[in-house]
């Protein structure tokens, strides 16, 4: 088996839904962070024989993104390209899939990443007007944003909204909506210490917007957050519930990518060796639980490559969805809001309540973060990235430090 290695990764800041990155095609903001992680890479662009995209919700400008992306970029005429759909898994299913590329092909050099536009995801018609036409009725438009959330779990058991799904593990757990909230406020303090420090821009690419304003700045951490004011929210899926937007994740917009190789490749063209993908799981469950996904796709990696969660574990991402959904992962890992571990190596610059949640980024968005925690950290070994996704499945990756100094 050969040794995967990433050798770049870059990613854009991530913008609120109807914010700073609107009128910025996919397409187009794909091209940028890739661009930038090419540079990074140190890599020529000719050398990519492949890209491939995570992406949930499709483009009506952009069928097969990853390839879209290449013709655009002018990557060599031999390029192949696939976007691929794991719901909020796919940022992570890409580099698995890149993994694959490189281990079972005569590929040698993989961009891979995750793109989501929320602010630009498509209405549709009903799929009946296609052969009962329009008619001189109106048709009812369906909000694709929506329509993801609500169809993931299947056309026969169909769950409304992810967010009745955290109600159910709320309910399961007794997680109390003050620990929902002070784990939201957590969040995004980690998220502004990041943002203040200037460790997130080390991984953010300037996007040129609007009159010629450069977005380099996360659009959705909220400075003036506080746990008043979260207490103050409204429960926004069930009416005695405590899901509320606060402690939620929000629809956004973002990219980020990375370079995949062979740790051979690596060496023999002097290239930065920044982490090495070790090992991945994916696991199914019942759909109307899909938010404890982590647990066992964490488990299982960790009992692949015999390591114990808080001994070994340096870096633990769990994508953020909900805020009592994560606690409910926390509580099946033995992992409390008072621990040491939770406090330094779990979400460590913030998550999806405080950055947001563009689908299909945000699992190259944390494996990107924690690229950058080992260009910074020698003294941190392993970390794991995972999701929860629609639909009943989990998902992580291991990767492992090379400049690590133990």
């Amino acid at each position: 088996m050969k040794n995967i290695v990433f050798v770049g990764a870059a990613r854009s800041a991530v913008g609120k839904y109807l914010g700073k990155l609107k009128n910025i095609a996919i397409e187009k903001l794909g091209e940028k962070v890739l661009e930038d992680a090419i540079s990074r890479s140190r890599i020529k662009k000719d050398d990519i024989d492949e890209v491939v995209v995570g992406n949930v919700i499709s483009s009506n400008t952009a069928i097969n993104l990853a390839q879209v992306i290449g013709i655009n970029m002018g990557l060599k005429d031999e390029l192949t390209g696939m976007t691929v759909n794991r719901v909020c898994g796919s940022g992570i299913q890409a580099a698995i899939s890149a993994f694959h590329e490189l281990q079972f092909s005569k590929k040698e050099v993989v961009a891979a990443g995750g793109i989501e536009m929320m602010s630009r995801s498509p209405y549709q018609l009903p799929l009946e007007a296609r052969f009962q036409g329009l008619g001189l009725a109106n048709k009812a438009l369906i909000d694709t944003n929506f329509e993801c959330l609500r169809s993931v779990s299947g056309t026969d058991h169909v769950i409304e909204n992810m967010g009745l799904i955290a109600e159910n593990i709320v309910e399961k757990y007794k997680i109390s909506r003050e620990d929902q909230d002070k784990f939201a406020y957590d969040s995004h303090i980690k998220a502004q210490k990041a943002k203040e420090s200037g460790r997130l821009g080390q991984e953010i690419v300037g996007i040129k917007v609007e009159n010629g304003f450069i977005f380099d700045e996360d659009e959705q951490v909220r400075l003036d957050t506080s746990i008043e004011k979260l207490a103050k929210l409204r429960p926004a899926f069930r009416k005695e519930g405590s899901v509320t937007g606060g402690n939620s994740s929000s629809f956004n917009d973002g990219a980020a990518f990375t370079i995949m190789t062979t740790e051979d490749y690596a060496k023999e063209n002097n290239l930065d060796i920044m982490a090495k993908f070790v090992d991945y799981s994916i696991i199914g469950l019942r759909p109307d639980m899909m938010g404890m996904g982590p647990v066992e796709a964490i488990n299982k990696i960790c009992r692949d490559n015999n390591l114990d969660l808080k001994k070994d574990i340096d870096i633990l991402e769990i994508n953020e969805a909900f805020a009592g959904q994560v606690l409910g992962c926390l509580e099946e890992l033995d992992i409390s809001m008072d621990s040491e571990y939770y406090k330094n190596s779990f979400n460590i610059n913030g998550g999806a309540i405080a950055l947001g949640h563009p689908l299909a980024m945000s699992g190259a968005r944390q494996i990107t973060s924690i690229i950058y925690e080992f260009k910074n950290n020698p003294n941190k070994r392993y970390a794991i990235a995972s999701a929860c996704i629609g639909g009943g499945q989990g998902i992580a990756i291991l990767l492992e430090n090379p400049a690590y100094k133990g």
